[in-house]
Order: C-alpha cells, then structure tokens, then sequence
C-alpha cells in the first residue's frame, strides 16, 4: 500500500551532496525528479532552488515557485519526462 524503497541515481545523490555542500551555515533546498516503480521511489536527478536560507530554515518564494515551474517545463521539452518526486534541504550545522 506504501512505499518500501527509495532508489538514487548517483548524479542526483551528487548533485544533493553538492549543493548541499555549498550552502556552508546557510540552509539549502532543491526539487528531486524520477518515477515510481513498484512500490519503491526512483530518483534520477536534482535541482537546486533560488531560495533565501537562514542558519534554521528556507523560505521559497514566488520566484522558487517560478523557478521550479519553468525548468520543470525546459526539462519536458527535451523530451525528459520524469516528474517532481520529491523535495530535499540541508540542516548544516546538524552533523
């Protein structure tokens, strides 16, 4: 009835670990994109969102709302067709 696995391509692990990265103290967020198959999530890419973190949270505006819209529509239009799977952030400062 659920889902009992998530799967995670090495280039959106990377990329999340990435961007993750490059926030330092500041909170990062970013959209996860694949399928489902089964009962086990598959992600195969990420983006990175244009949103304003603080030490403790992020904030997605209007743009990161826009953001994510347009390069989720870019994105189709090169024939890519995975969708919006799920969403990840940084707790810097957390381990």
């Amino acid at each position: 009835r659920y889902f009992k696995s998530v799967r995670i391509s090495s280039l959106a692990l990377l990329k999340m670990a990435m961007h993750c990265k490059s926030g330092g103290n500041l909170e990062v967020m970013g959209l996860m994109q694949g399928k489902t198959v089964g009962r086990t999530f598959v992600v195969l890419d990420a983006f990175a969102l244009p949103v304003e973190g603080t030490e403790t949270r992020v904030n997605a505006q209007a743009e990161a709302v826009e953001y994510m819209v347009e390069y989720v529509q870019a994105h189709e239009s090169t024939g890519r067709f995975e969708q919006v799977v799920g969403w990840y952030h940084s707790h810097p400062g957390y381990g």
